[in-house]
């Protein structure tokens, strides 16, 4: 199931080969547990990476930029979270998709 939010044009970002992170990443084998605004039920995700800016996960789906939920949980340990996120950008790596989640 492919996802797609309306958004106004400005959330869109220029393109760099910068790195803009202002933190440390921080590697992982967890999940995350994601519910977007335009449906209630909660998504699981496994995340590589961590940063105070956000997540990359996998999944099987691409999702769209701009897409905006709140990662509420972190598995297995079970960390609370209640943070709004969205989707920053998604590409196809090795037959599944990366997708960047940006804490908001």
């Amino acid at each position: 199931m492919l996802l797609y939010v309306i958004h106004d044009a400005i959330i869109a970002r220029t393109s760099t080969n910068t790195d803009r992170r202002d933190s440390e990443r921080v590697d992982l084998d967890a999940e995350l547990v994601v519910r977007w605004f335009d449906d209630p039920r909660p998504v699981r995700f496994a995340v590589r990476e961590r940063s105070d800016g956000g997540y990359r996960s996998r999944a099987s789906i691409p999702m769209l930029p701009g897409t905006m939920g709140t990662a509420l949980r972190m598995l297995p340990v079970g960390e609370h979270l209640e943070h709004a996120v969205m989707v920053a950008w998604s590409r196809e790596v090795d037959g599944c998709w990366e997708i960047g989640l940006r804490r908001i």
